[in-house]
């Protein structure tokens, strides 16, 4: 309690710190700007794409047998769903493996086409959209691919990311104020530790009896 006691008290004096030595008006639009410039390429949003998925997983060091199950099912999956005789949800609901898009109807979200996997890229970049792809072999499994429509990449404007540059140039400078005033601390007050004082402490530790513990899923009791 007393050490909590003692980490408020500093935090509220660093932030008082901060308080006096920063001012309240920084950054205005001047050094915002001058920040954008500087930063432009940040503040690009590069080419994204609309993708949804079915996976079928094929574990590390499978067997033949287990990688032509997959291979089978897989197949099965997209001729149903490119026949139209059962829909994207209902075939990931029961069969996808991926969690996060399976209880999105397969969404996959709107991906960076730079961060998608080499072998699905090359199928999704001749893929019509809302064509549904034949399965795609990648190192861990088969997926079916759902081709959405392509985002073109875009530059933010000053004006749209000027919030989000004050926010990011005030927490930087906050971060500098607090750092330097815990260095003119401890050069004003060093602390010298008792090594030897330190050493026995931790022997003792080391050899104090505890009460027996239980550890669980759900932490320790």
């Amino acid at each position: 309690m007393e050490r909590a006691a003692q980490k408020v008290l500093a935090a509220a004096y660093l932030g008082q710190v901060v308080q006096r030595n920063l001012d309240s008006t920084f950054p205005n639009d001047d050094q915002s700007r001058e920040y954008y410039a500087e930063n432009v390429a940040a503040f690009y949003l590069p080419e994204r794409i609309h993708l949804w998925q079915i996976f079928i997983p094929v574990p590390e060091g499978a067997s033949e047998q287990v990688e032509k199950n997959a291979q089978k099912l897989a197949s099965q999956l997209a001729n149903e769903l490119r026949k139209g005789s059962k829909t994207f949800p209902e075939v990931g609901i029961k069969h996808s493996k991926h969690v996060q898009s399976r209880i999105n109807d397969g969404y996959m979200g709107l991906l960076k086409i730079s961060d998608i996997v080499p072998s699905i890229r090359a199928v999704v970049d001749k893929l019509p959209v809302g064509e549904i792809s034949l399965p795609i072999r990648s190192e861990s499994g088969f997926h079916i691919i759902r081709k959405g429509v392509t985002v073109a990449g875009t530059q933010l404007d000053y004006e749209t990311v000027k919030p989000r540059i004050e926010a990011q140039m005030r927490q930087e400078a906050q971060t500098r104020v607090r750092q330097a005033a815990v260095k003119k601390i401890l050069e004003t007050y060093p602390v010298e530790l008792d090594m030897i004082e330190v050493n026995t402490w931790y022997q003792e530790f080391k050899t104090e009896q505890w009460p027996n513990t239980v550890i669980s899923s759900r932490g320790r009791s």
